[in-house]
């Protein structure tokens, strides 16, 4: 209760069905790209996140550490349809080891896994409480797979290594 007046003191919309997303349907099997394994390294080993794509579930099993990273409600392997993986500026603000403040306005380089396959595009942002547009290569609107979309931020391209974009 307190989230939804709090949503409603925002000026969100309560009614649903307004997702900044472009969905699709998935991609028939034949049309999927072969295996496919995604790994971002966010600093150190123990926070790098390889996502691996399941062609039976056209979906990609998530790791962390190297390690299954299991949902603690359900014990099951974390499983998403869809990979974003954003190019940004992220600084170091002090203090604490580990604090950074990540940009989320402006534009940058941007990555998209589904079907198996990797995307390279852009992704633009004017405002804190505007949403993000994900843009493929040609400036069109990226179309995801109904479903979870995970999204990373790394501050390079480096930061990234993808069997489906030749890596």
């Amino acid at each position: 209760n307190k989230l939804r007046a709090f949503a409603e003191n925002k000026g969100y919309s309560l009614s649903g069905g307004r997702s900044p997303f472009l969905f699709k349907e998935d991609a028939p099997e034949e049309g999927s790209g072969e295996p496919d394994t995604i790994v971002v390294n966010f600093s150190q080993p123990s926070f790098q996140a390889k996502f691996v794509y399941n062609l039976e579930g056209n979906d990609y099993l998530k790791y962390v550490a190297g390690n299954p990273h299991v949902d603690r409600e359900t014990g099951e392997q974390i499983r998403v349809k869809n990979v974003i993986v954003q190019i940004t500026d992220i600084v170091n603000v002090g203090g604490e080891p580990g604090h950074v403040a990540v940009r989320t306005t402006g534009e940058g380089q941007a990555f998209y896994f589904l079907d198996g396959k990797g995307i390279s595009g852009t992704w633009r942002r004017e405002g804190v409480d505007d949403p993000f547009a994900y843009l493929d290569q040609d400036g069109a609107p990226v179309k995801f797979n109904r479903g979870q979309i995970w999204v990373c931020f790394v501050p390079s391209e480096e930061n990234l290594a993808a069997t489906s974009l030749g890596d």
